[in-house]
């Protein structure tokens, strides 16, 4: 509340006063007073000076001078001359203060023969007492522990009360599990008191790992309350407040084969793992994510998972670890799966030879192996060949595995492609071919004289070599304009080209 005060100053038998209004406001919290001066000239005899600056009058409040300007005055009555404001004087501890005013206004005129420099006006004001209140002090606190509030008692004969606020606190007690507003001292006499937040105020807070509230301190002088100050809090959640892994499972997902499905099992390179997890926030927290790793690494959004196929075998660990709208972390839990080892089929051996006695005859070998995953898997192999003139295959059909077989009526004459192709159960498959050449004769002229075997019976009218061949002289080709080359230039020829076709 606001208080005046006034004083005076005159010359003149109080023809010519100057006067100062006080208005005086208080700052509890910070124990100090604003104070706002008017200054004033009042005359009922005729008066006529001109405006005078800032370097020629002035008021002292409380040791500070402020300097301040006047407009001119020719008129006799009530003239406001300036304000001025002088801001936070610290009062003593007990709450009181007296400050010395004095006020300087430079008239500097001559009135019926005299001449007069200055009205001046000056006294001790004693300000209101502030009632003091007294103060709280304390550290950041953590949800669980014991932490302690310390009063700087204003009087030693001050009692107490001291409430936290948190939350929404519009009403007392819990509302709508929005807001906690509680005593935790009421009137007591005590500078130091202990108080545990509990765990429940985290519930306000679902997304955050620390939450501010308020204590508001009342202090009282017997049954009267002299003040209240608020002081706000911060209060850390403990780190075991975080999610909880109550379920964690890997299931084999083999829905998009339906072979692999039958089987049962989880299979290396084609089974899919189905990951569940049911996680629970930690006082009112959500989940928000959950982070995968072992057989999988991945951060999910939601459960169930379904990762890739998984390319590992053997027993298959899996971790997951979920994270809450906080950014806590639960503890990890684990699990696993039986994956067994599975690789498509591999041809070791495929040999096609012509019988040593009868070259109409062809020898046939192949040696194969595949996964058998517990027995539930087989492959089998499948034998074709054609004329290497020809396009068409011609399907022999199944052969047993590292078993010898003897095909007849393929013509001494003629050259051969043989292909067998290994499948499994799975559908994975691999194929290998090989190449037969006609009987081996040192020469052969084919009829119509335009084609030459070395080696082999001719097939086609053109030069055919079905044995080694050392040359002992140059070789030259010939391009058709007739240019000739070594064969070693050839050779460079055609490779410069190439190179140079890469780069382009």
């Amino acid at each position: 509340m606001a208080e005046t005060i006034s004083f005076v100053g005159n010359i003149c038998n109080g023809h010519y006063k100057l006067k100062i209004d006080l208005t005086v406001n208080q700052n509890l919290d910070s124990n100090t007073s604003n104070i706002t001066a008017q200054i004033y000239l009042i005359n009922d005899w005729a008066l006529n000076i001109s405006e005078r600056n800032e370097s020629q009058n002035y008021i002292t409040i409380d040791g500070v001078k402020y300097n301040f300007a006047t407009s001119a005055v020719t008129t006799t009555g009530v003239h406001l001359l300036a304000t001025v404001n002088a801001n936070s004087i610290n009062h003593n501890t007990d709450g009181s203060k007296y400050i010395n005013i004095s006020c300087y206004f430079a008239i500097t005129a001559t009135i019926s023969g005299t001449y007069y420099s200055n009205i001046s006006a000056n006294t001790t004001v004693t300000l209101p007492p502030i009632i003091m209140v007294s103060t709280l002090s304390f550290d950041t606190f953590t949800i669980g522990e014991i932490c302690y509030i310390n009063i700087a008692k204003a009087n030693s004969d001050f009692t107490h009360t001291v409430t936290y606020c948190w939350g929404d606190t519009s009403e007392s007690g819990l509302i709508n599990n929005k807001g906690y507003k509680e005593v935790i001292a009421h009137r007591t006499n005590e500078s130091v008191i202990s108080w545990i937040p509990e765990e429940k105020l985290t519930g306000i807070y679902p997304n955050s790992a620390s939450g501010i509230g308020t204590f508001i301190c009342d202090t009282y002088n017997g049954n009267t309350k002299v003040g209240t100050k608020t002081y706000s809090f911060v209060c850390n959640f403990s780190g075991n407040i975080k999610p909880i892994i109550t379920d964690f499972t890997a299931e084999i997902d083999n829905s998009h084969n339906n072979t692999a499905n039958s089987f049962g099992i989880c299979i290396q390179g084609i089974s899919k793992v189905k990951l569940s997890c049911n996680a629970t926030g930690a006082n009112n927290s959500s989940i928000i994510s959950y982070s995968i790793s072992g057989g999988y690494t991945s951060s999910v959004t939601s459960m169930p998972y379904i990762g890739d196929a998984i390319n590992q075998s053997g027993n298959v660990s899996f971790e997951c670890v979920a994270v809450d709208s906080r950014n806590r972390k639960s503890q990890p839990c684990f699990t696993e799966i039986q994956v067994y080892s599975y690789s498509p089929p591999e041809i070791s051996s495929f040999t096609v030879e012509r019988d040593a006695d009868d070259n109409s005859k062809i020898n046939i070998k192949v040696i194969y192996s595949y996964s058998k995953l517990e027995d539930k898997n087989s492959a089998s192999a499948v034998l074709y060949y054609k004329k290497s003139s020809e396009t068409e295959w011609v399907q022999y059909g199944k052969i047993l595995n590292d078993t010898l077989i003897t095909l007849q009526g393929f013509k001494t004459e003629d050259s051969y492609n043989f292909k067998v192709v290994v499948t499994d159960t799975l559908l994975s498959r691999i194929q290998e071919e090989r190449f037969i050449s006609t009987i081996k004769v040192l020469l052969d002229f084919r009829a119509g004289g335009k084609g030459l075997g070395i080696g082999k019976i001719a097939e086609s009218d053109s030069m055919e070599v079905g044995m080694p061949v050392k040359f002992m002289d140059s070789i030259y080709i010939y391009n058709s304009t007739g240019e000739s080359y070594t064969l070693e230039d050839y050779i460079k020829l055609v490779v410069n080209n190439m190179e140079e076709i890469k780069y382009e």
